[in-house]
């Protein structure tokens, strides 16, 4: 890893319902990688961030600061967008 992290986080991968490959990785790097995943499953399911943040309660402004990896969305965002 380059330079000093700023933030480390434990994350770990899906594989067959069991977590593995856990890896250290940076705060910018996990911003990359959700922002990426918001979208890719937004936008697979035809949804709109509108009609997303009208059934999630999320505004959606910060809808758009999650998918571009502006922010990063918390426990209670993660569990509406779950629960979708």
């Amino acid at each position: 890893m380059r330079g000093q992290l700023d933030y480390v986080f434990f994350v770990g991968r899906i594989c067959s319902n069991e977590w593995r490959n856990y890896e250290l990785r940076t705060k910018d790097e996990v911003l990359r990688s959700v922002s990426l995943w918001l979208y890719q499953i937004r936008f697979g399911t035809g949804l709109k961030q509108i009609y997303v943040s009208e059934e999630t309660g999320i505004l959606q402004p910060q809808l758009s600061n999650y998918e571009k990896g502006k922010a990063l969305p918390g426990l209670m965002s993660i569990i509406a967008l779950a629960d979708l």
